[in-house]
């Protein structure tokens, strides 16, 4: 989506739960707003341009229809979460997706080429396979409702048109769809099915590839005559598009291709097997789909050869079954024929889907050992970081096989260098390599762009010190965190400083950086709350003359001074304010909890600065399971645990809790996870509904004698 604009004069500060805090566009359908949850995540409001007459059936109806979006696996697709249409203002709440749409990123980048289009082709397709498989059409696919997200293309907007085209329902404009991209079919009032999907589809492909659509973009009678009559050139894409967009450009509707035989034809080259497209023959091609979405592929042929005929099961190869017999579970490889099978089956090994007897066969066909990845920046400036971070992982797995379990564990280990671009890869690794969970990545950017394949693959992860609130509100089912967001790190550190510090007044101060600005404004809510006096101020973090600030934060006479920047910037204004007389007590957040804090600031001006962070430092732990740790941890790396060390072994140990008791398959571990509820070595190990820790420990630091010593959780900590 663009950029959130201003809320203009007339529009509504809140829908519901939602706070409305910009709008993001406008169309014939409605006004799009960026709104925040309760939970403080950004989700997109949609406002709908109609009203609902007073007919109880036809507000049903237009539920019903909004209930069937809601089911909508999360296949390359922004899921719909929410909707109200009680009130006179109905509006529908999805998933915010940050990036501009398919139409402005061609009109301002120029069109899709190579490779690039070819994800794309693959990513919108995986959407409306997904999109029909649960009975919806689409009915208005354009590049419009096409979001290039940072995890690939997401398709916005389906089953809106479905349920506003229904009696009861009236909009301010009576078209559903846009002229240049519907069918020939939709264009006459005949029946709508998914095959006018299609062709919106290979319209949109050919405006991706040439920057406008295929029947002309002038008057409206011209564009529905040649729709309705003309065939357009589509020779200037790559074979297999061309021969697809052409074969969906067909005025028939019933002799064009469904979205899971292209998806199928441009993931490996192959035809769809004959049968209706069940569940269980789709979602291998889906999860590939999106997994292909966002991978750096070249055409033609990029699919693998399928391995041999012997169930696979994420590098463990499970022996054919006696004449008669039939593995039974959660999810079957269905006996589909020769050819069909291998194309299912090739998708599925090759987007580490799993196939895995669940039943009295189980015994036998248990693994002796599964592997668990551990990805992180192990290269780069976050190396000292996460190396600690990776031998507490270690450590739980080394414990672990030394009680010779039934199944043993393997740990599996990737570079991501700390630069989220290289994420994505480094997940597809530990996919194609048969992990059934990953510990990591552990920073907010990383996660953001590696949950999404992880969760295709069916692969649950948990995060060791993300932080991002964005994450929370994703929808993702296999995707968890062991530390609290920044919202709760925020609102702990003030309610911290208000009971231990009893500041008079509060001086708040972010910059630049979103980070920073969020965290600031919980800080200032709590504020709000309490009645406690506050100033906001805001300093750039690249500014050299720090001068202006200090004297402002003097004028204030506060107490406390909070700010949420970086140590590079944080360490320069608490040494130029101190270095001036300034006698507030600072308090920073976890991004400036850094090793060079105190020798940037000077150990004299550093003294007594606070900070607040979701890390717990183990080698500082006074409680029994902290001491045992950091004893155990000593013996085997000789060396003291860092920060994020703890919480390393606790990931760790979540995940092998799952396997003890013979969960052995991502699905099995994940929903194991939901059940988990141990007293951890960083704090106490259980996850939410949205994979945030139900209990999310913060954790209160201070500088004295030139050292940062842990006070402990800020619930209980004291000055």
């Amino acid at each position: 989506m663009a950029e959130a604009q201003p809320l203009l004069p007339g529009d509504p500060e809140r829908l519901g739960d939602y706070e409305l805090i910009g709008r993001l566009g406008e169309g014939g359908q409605g006004i799009v707003y960026l709104g925040r949850g309760k939970d403080g995540h950004d989700v997109a409001v949609k406002l709908l341009l109609a009203q609902l007459t007073g007919d109880a059936a036809a507000r049903s109806r237009f539920v019903r229809e909004l209930a069937v979006a809601e089911r909508v696996a999360g296949f390359c697709t922004a899921q719909v979460l929410d909707a109200d249409v009680a009130g006179d203002r109905p509006y529908i709440v999805s998933e915010y997706v940050p990036g501009p749409s398919l139409k402005d990123r061609v009109l301002t980048e120029g069109p899709r080429r190579g490779s690039s289009l070819i994800r794309l082709a693959i990513g919108t397709a995986t959407a409306l396979a997904a999109i029909h498989q649960a009975g919806i059409v689409h009915r208005d696919f354009k590049p419009l409702n096409v979001l290039m997200g940072p995890d690939g293309p997401r398709v916005i907007d389906f089953g809106v048109a479905r349920a506003l085209d229904s009696t009861g329902v009236t909009m301010t404009s009576q078209v559903v769809g846009t002229p240049a991209y519907m069918a020939p079919e939709q264009l006459a009032g005949g029946i709508v099915s998914a095959a006018a999907d299609m062709f919106a589809w290979a319209s949109t492909m050919m405006f991706a590839a040439t920057g406008d659509s295929p029947f002309g973009s002038d008057s409206i009678p011209a564009v529905m005559h040649r729709i309705m009559h003309l065939d357009p050139d589509v020779s200037i894409l790559p074979e297999p598009l061309k021969e697809l967009v052409s074969g969906c450009l067909r005025k028939d509707p019933a002799q064009r291709p469904t979205a899971h035989a292209v998806l199928l034809r441009l993931l490996g080259g192959m035809d769809a097997p004959a049968g209706p497209a069940t569940d269980s023959r789709i979602e291998p091609a889906l999860t590939h789909g999106a997994t292909a979405a966002v991978s750096d592929i070249t055409p033609p042929g990029w699919l693998p050869p399928p391995p041999s005929p012997d169930v696979v099961r994420q590098g463990i190869t499970m022996p054919p079954l006696p004449p008669g017999k039939q593995r039974h579970g959660r999810r079957r490889l269905l006996a589909l024929g020769a050819s069909a099978s291998a194309v299912v089956l090739a998708v599925a090994v090759v987007a580490g889907y799993a196939v895995f007897a669940n039943d009295d066969n189980a015994a036998s066909a248990m693994p002796k050992s599964v592997k668990i990845g551990f990805a992180g920046a192990l290269t780069g400036e976050y190396a000292a970081l996460v190396q600690p971070m990776l031998n507490g992982a270690k450590l739980a797995v080394k414990e672990y096989n030394a009680a010779a379990p039934r199944v043993s564990a393997e740990l599996v280990v990737v570079d991501t260098q700390g630069k989220p671009e290289q994420t994505p890869e480094a997940a597809r690794r530990l996919v194609a390599d048969g992990v059934v969970a990953v510990i990591g990545p552990p920073f907010s950017a990383e996660s953001e762009r590696a949950g999404p394949i992880l969760e295709q693959a069916k692969i649950p992860s948990i995060a060791t010190s993300a932080t991002g609130r964005a994450l929370s509100a994703k929808g993702l089912r296999y995707w968890h965190r062991l530390v609290p967001s920044d919202q709760t790190i925020a609102t702990s550190s003030a309610e911290f400083l208000i009971r231990a510090a009893k500041p008079s007044r509060v001086f708040v101060l972010d910059d630049e950086l979103k980070y920073s600005q969020d965290l600031a404004a919980d800080v200032v809510k709590v504020l709000k709350a309490r009645k406690v006096p506050f100033t906001h101020g805001r300093i750039s973090s690249r500014a050299g003359d720090l001068s202006g600030m200090v004297d402002q934060i003097r004028a204030s006479k506060a107490g406390v001074v909070f700010y949420g920047g970086a140590y590079q910037p944080a360490a320069r204004l608490v040494k130029r304010a101190h270095a001036s007389g300034v006698k507030a007590r600072f308090s920073l957040s976890d991004s400036a909890l850094a090793a060079n804090f105190i020798s940037t600031a000077g150990s004299g001006n550093a003294e007594g600065t606070l900070f607040t962070c979701s890390c717990f430092d183990a080698s500082q732990g006074t409680t029994q399971a902290a001491k045992d740790f950091r004893d155990r941890y000593r013996k085997e790396f000789s060396s003291t645990p860092g920060y994020y060390t703890a919480e390393g072994y606790d990931a760790a140990v979540a995940f092998l809790t799952g396997l003890k008791a013979g969960k052995v398959t991502g699905a099995a571990i994940n929903q194991n996870l939901a059940t988990v509820d141990l007293g951890g070595a960083s704090r106490k190990i259980k996850f939410g509904p949205a994979g945030d820790p139900a209990e999310g420990a913060v954790y209160a630091y201070r500088v004295r004698d030139s050292r940062i010593e842990l006070l402990g959780d800020t619930r209980s900590a004291t000055l």
